[in-house]
């Protein structure tokens, strides 16, 4: 292989390699073996450095010399299968037509056109028989006929209703390009137009631009028009996908950032999930629109009780409530004489606030008593202990992870654990 090499690169140092090699201490010492191997790595990336890409004569033989009728390009973006497609319509091989026989396609961006999904239509004509088996209706005469006594849901607080169940609706690509907008440049949602360019809205500072559009490109999966900073963000999402049924990369990354430096400890994105759930029906996608909403409304520092957070989190859904033009009702309560009605069950409230003066009041008697503890042994407590250090200590986890952000505090958290420790008697 080093010959092969050298007869192509006609390398120097390929050459006084080849003259004191010896294949013998290349397999008996892995440190010649590892010279050896640098030596040819640093020659052949260097000859690729200095040597052109041939761009051009690989397009002339795909469409010349070879009888090729898809070309797809496989990778995160679609930059080679926008030149081929120039090239296609330059006026070299304009009046060949090539477009009638032949396809370019991207990984990135047409998924649907490389894989198989469509359904056999005998297995289509299987399912349609057993749906209309199942919605066929009953006979008349039939027992099953008879309707099922109306049973009505379990009351699951004697004091509030149960929320009306909104249906649930994929992401709208627009709302995706107005919240990372909002965001990135500090604006409300009001403040981002779908009539706006992302060159009008960052004041023509192109660093942030840049950043914009790259947020998006990695949000997208790279499918992205032409100039998409001098599109109006309507006509922007309108060249992506219509609707989204899940966040992206970036958005996700900054909702969990945002959960993390934000919310008080314990009150996690399952429990926020399953708070906007029981109090105003919104389903999966609704949740993580809501959450989008949330990242042009973050609050300033953390939030010090559930309480708190919750009453954020209101705010956060009336006004997405506005922006996709919803409004939150709960259902009736049934009537107290029907007598199918299920007996409620009785749930535990706790009130917050007095729950936190309890455990207030419980933290200063163990003071006193250790105080008191002291002066009975004789010793002295020189710094009087703190009543509460969240205060603190969640100004400090606010300030590494601004400066460093989550991945770095995720990084350096100790990976030992007492369970993977292993003893051996020499």
């Amino acid at each position: 292989y080093i010959e092969c090499v050298y007869k192509l690169t006609q390398s120097e140092p390929l050459a006084q390699l080849l003259e004191s090699l010896d294949e013998q201490q290349v397999a008996l010492d892995p440190q010649y073996e590892q010279n050896v191997a640098y030596t040819l790595l640093v020659e052949v990336l260097s000859y690729q450095f200095a040597s052109p890409v041939r761009w051009i004569e690989t397009q002339d033989t795909i469409i010349e010399d070879l009888a090729v009728e898809r070309v797809v390009e496989v990778g995160p973006g679609n930059v080679l299968a926008n030149m081929f497609s120039r090239t296609l319509d330059s006026s070299r091989y304009a009046s060949l037509k090539l477009k009638e026989r032949l396809t370019v396609l991207c990984s990135a961006s047409d998924m649907d056109s490389l894989t198989f999904t469509e359904v056999p239509a005998s297995q289509n004509s299987d399912s349609e028989a057993a749906n209309t088996a199942e919605t066929a209706p009953l006979p008349s005469n039939s027992p099953e006929a008879k309707p099922a006594p109306e049973v009505q849901p379990a009351i699951q607080a004697p004091t509030q209703a149960a929320p009306t169940e909104i249906p649930d609706a994929p992401i709208p690509s627009l709302e995706i390009i107005r919240a990372l907008a909002a965001y990135k440049l500090k604006l409300g949602l009001e403040a981002v137009a779908d009539t706006a360019a992302i060159k009008d809205l960052v004041g023509g500072k192109s660093t942030l631009q840049n950043e914009l559009v790259g947020d998006l490109q990695k949000e997208f999966g790279g499918d992205m028009p032409d100039k998409p900073e001098e599109l109006p963000l309507r006509e922007l999402a309108q060249g992506l996908s219509p609707a989204s049924n899940a966040l992206g990369k970036v958005t996700t990354t900054l909702v969990s950032r945002m959960l993390a430096s934000k919310m008080p400890g314990g009150f996690t994105k399952s429990a926020i999930c399953q708070h906007l759930h029981a109090t105003y029906g919104l389903g999966s996608l609704r949740q993580h629109a809501l959450l989008l909403v949330a990242l042009a409304m973050e609050p300033s520092a953390r939030l010090d009780s559930e309480a708190s957070a919750k009453s954020w989190l209101d705010t956060v859904a009336q006004k997405y409530a506005h922006v996709a033009g919803i409004s939150f009702a709960s259902a009736p309560p049934s009537p107290s004489g029907d007598q199918r009605t299920v007996a409620p069950r009785a749930v535990a409230v706790i009130n917050s606030e007095a729950f936190e003066r309890a455990q207030k009041a419980q933290q200063q008697l163990a003071t006193r008593t250790m105080h008191a503890l002291a002066t009975y042994l004789g010793t002295s407590i020189d710094q009087p202990l703190a009543i509460s250090s969240a205060d603190s200590a969640s100004a400090d986890l606010d300030v590494w992870l601004g400066e460093y952000g989550q991945a770095f505090c995720d990084g350096i958290r100790p990976a030992f654990a007492p369970l993977k420790m292993r003893r051996y008697d020499s």
